[in-house]
């Protein structure tokens, strides 16, 4: 499997395990070493350049969990008293806290609306709590989940509602299938052909199916009729979200990746394309990591250098109107990011603990960062 090729489900595994190791350390330098410290360093009251200054201590900060809104970040976070889940809000000096447990906190996710999280907790290896909460911190739905690793994935869809898709792996590999209505908390019991998966529409997902001669094929399965189809013969890699589904085939001579996007579920030919280096590595290509604002007609994709395995990446924004790219950062690794609704900030890194500013076009880690 290589980066971003099975989307955001598989990419989450990968921050779980990572999350896991740096557990397995920092609780016992945290148990060492009590300081006089408070959880957020925040900030230096003085002003740079009119821009406030919010910092979260590296030690206390487990991963940043994405955006809840514009100007609202969520973030996992320990201190001698357990893990918690806190909402920083841009220009506000103290976060605040939305949920406490001596459980590891696994993972939390705002829904598109910025409405709800979703949070798994746990302190067992074969199952876990899965939370639902509302923006500010009240308990929605909590149910035990039996699985070694629960993904989720909100609607984020053009015409999004209030849910969430479950998946809850077992170390078998083996899975089980619900969707959550948030609003209602009504759950379905759903039998989907894989775990990694991405919305379409309101009423498809997709997913990465069987390998053929020249990639992989692309599934789109409906959610009410269980029906499945193939939509894509060759792809290397798919993502999908709000409405635009990119998937990367190669050209013939194979040295370049070819971007298409389809919207609004139709796949019958791609709005745009564009070329980039294409990396393999024994036998499979390296998908890279991009993002779509919400509100924005932008696409921002992380695209090698070179040919190379040893390539480093360029940042880049492809303006979907236009078809023009504008390159933001270059020489950085090929890692995770997530923009806000409009595009001008993005987080980035295998924990998003670093904010990328694409105004100004610099980045930095989130425990330094300027924020306005």
């Amino acid at each position: 499997m290589k980066e971003g090729k099975y989307g955001p489900s598989y990419d989450r595994i990968i921050r779980i395990c990572s999350i896991i190791l740096f557990l397995l350390t920092s609780f016992l330098l945290v148990s060492c070493t009590k300081d006089e410290k408070n959880h957020i360093d925040t900030v230096d009251t003085r002003e740079r350049d009119n821009k406030p200054l919010m910092k979260v201590a590296e030690e206390e900060l487990i991963e940043t969990a994405g955006w809840l809104s514009q100007d609202e970040i969520l973030t996992i976070e320990q201190d001698d008293e357990g893990q918690a889940v806190y909402l920083h809000q841009f220009n506000e000096k103290e976060p605040t806290e939305l949920f406490r447990t001596s459980d590891a906190i696994m993972s939390a996710d705002a829904s598109t609306s910025g409405e709800y999280v979703a949070i798994t907790h746990s302190n067992k290896s074969d199952s876990a709590t899965l939370l639902i909460i509302s923006r500010d911190g009240k308990k929605v739905l909590s149910r035990e989940v039996i699985s070694s690793y629960v993904l989720f994935e909100w609607d984020n869809t053009i015409d999004y509602q209030e849910r969430l898709l479950v998946m809850a792996l077992k170390e078998d590999w083996s899975y089980d299938s619900l969707l959550i209505n948030a609003e209602t908390t009504e759950e379905t019991q759903l039998s989907l052909p894989k775990p990694f998966i991405q919305w379409i529409d309101d009423e498809y997902i997709a997913y990465i199916g069987d390998a053929t001669e020249t990639g992989e094929t692309v599934h789109q399965y409906d959610l009410e009729m269980e029906e499945d189809k193939v939509i894509h013969e060759d792809a290397v890699g798919v993502f999908s979200k709000y409405g635009k589904t990119i998937i990367a085939t190669v050209n013939e001579g194979k040295s370049s990746m070819i971007l298409k996007v389809y919207t609004d579920g139709d796949f019958g030919r791609p709005v745009q394309e564009i070329e980039i280096p294409a990396i393999a590595h024994e036998g499979e290509y390296l998908m890279p990591y991009m993002d779509v604002p919400e509100d924005s007609d932008s696409i921002f994709i992380l695209a090698p250098l070179t040919g190379e395995a040893s390539s480093l990446f360029e940042l880049f924004k492809w303006d979907l109107r236009s078809n023009e790219r504008e390159r933001i950062i270059d020489r950085i690794n090929n890692e995770p990011i997530a923009c806000n609704a409009d595009g001008t900030y993005c987080l980035y890194g295998h924990l998003l603990d670093s904010i990328i500013d694409l105004r100004e076009k610099t980045i930095e880690k989130f425990s330094q960062a300027e924020i306005m």
